[in-house]
């Protein structure tokens, strides 16, 4: 048995037009969105903050990180938070 693959020239291709892609997104929003709790979703990402804040705070008392790493390791969070405001208001 030989532990190579080879590549075969064999490809799958997909035409979709806007349309299709407006409905199949429509169709799977409707069917997220039953599954999908923005409020659950805010009160995760506000516990998370909290925990993430005071963590910091008792890193920079206790001298392991430094005040400017955890601004930016705040500013990548802020950021993080952002990006999957605007990815669920895509999904829904």
């Amino acid at each position: 048995m030989s532990d190579v693959i080879d590549q075969s020239s064999f490809r799958f291709q997909f035409n979709i037009t806007i349309e299709e892609d407006r409905s199949f997104r429509k169709l799977v929003g409707k069917r997220l969105k039953v599954h999908f709790d923005t409020e659950a979703y805010q009160v995760q990402a506000l516990n998370v903050w909290a925990v993430l804040m005071i963590a910091g705070l008792l890193a920079v008392a206790l001298e392991w990180i430094t005040p400017q790493t955890l601004f930016v390791l705040v500013v990548c969070l802020v950021l993080g938070q952002i990006q999957a405001f605007f990815l669920t208001l895509r999904i829904i």
